[in-house]
């Protein structure tokens, strides 16, 4: 495996802990910390992975007209700039408003991902690398899960701090952000991704 593909991968299981960071959490932030009410949090969430299937086909012309790598930095900058909006959820509307922004840049990211792995690693290691970006992906999203778990229930025992909007945007930003730099800093001395062989 090449060390453009390992970076890649880091960058990969970097931005599912931060998906994991907030995805379970999600739901327990709109409907008790910005007071939505937990039926509509699950709609919004639900929202979201609606609208992110529906603009897949988007992302796949996209990726075929653009390449995977632009249309990956571009779909990480929308998400990352979605998941900061969150904090600014104060109504329905906004809460709908930003998951759409949310979901647009989601739907830009996980193709792109994974046809950007697939011309990198080249045919005879395709299988092994997809199978290691899922490990990744699960392992992240699960790790992710039990840290935010553990910062939330430390800081709600610890009797000093309630569950804010604040908490939540800065630690789910970062996985999306270290993966943007990963893959950020091999983009010019990478610059040509072979084509896709069958």
């Amino acid at each position: 495996m090449s060390p453009v593909v390992r970076r890649v991968l880091l960058g990969n299981a970097l931005s599912a802990i931060g998906s994991g960071l907030t995805m379970p959490l999600l739901i327990v932030y709109l409907g008790q910390v910005r007071g939505l009410g937990t039926a509509v949090a699950g709609i919004v969430v639900a929202y979201v992975a609606v609208v992110s299937l529906i603009l897949l086909p988007v992302s796949g012309t996209a990726v075929d007209r653009f390449g995977p790598r632009p249309v990956l930095l571009v779909g990480l900058l929308v998400e990352a700039t979605g998941v900061a909006l969150l904090t600014q959820v104060d109504s329905v509307p906004s809460a709908f408003l930003v998951a759409t922004v949310v979901s647009l840049g989601g739907s830009f990211v996980w193709g792109p991902q994974s046809a950007l792995l697939g011309r990198l690693a080249g045919p005879e290691h395709r299988q092994r690398v997809f199978g290691i970006q899922f490990m990744l992906l699960n392992l992240g999203i699960g790790i992710g899960g039990i840290i935010a778990a553990v910062v939330v229930v430390g800081l709600l025992l610890s009797a000093r701090a309630e569950l804010t909007p604040t908490m939540f945007s800065p630690i789910s930003e970062s996985g999306q952000w270290l993966f943007l730099t990963v893959l950020y800093s091999y983009y010019d001395r990478y610059n040509s991704i072979p084509p896709v062989t069958v």
